[in-house]
């Protein structure tokens, strides 16, 4: 049997050892629902520090860039926006 060096931790606890400040359990919740890779085990949600500190740099990334909204819901507001222009003109409006 090949021993892991792996250890998974409970969200709270990992973000703690990686950031020094414990998240709420709410928080703890978002971030598994938002990206961050867990792992299900005995029936409780565990993860990394590893993978805290790559969905952090993911989350800071994109906070950076602007880019926190999904691309295609810009796309869809700008395509309806048009989409509702044109009607009007067709109509008078």
């Amino acid at each position: 049997m090949i021993a892991s060096s792996i250890e998974f931790l409970s969200i709270a606890t990992a973000f703690e050892k990686v950031s020094g400040i414990r998240p709420s359990p709410a928080s703890c919740f978002r971030w598994s629902k938002k990206g961050l890779k867990t792992y299900k085990i005995v029936g409780k949600l565990r993860t990394t520090e590893d993978d805290v500190r790559e969905f952090i740099e993911q989350s800071s990334s994109r906070f950076s860039t602007g880019d926190n909204k999904p691309a295609s819901s810009v796309k869809a507001v700008k395509a309806a926006t048009e989409r509702a222009k044109k009607f009007l003109e067709s109509e008078g409006i």
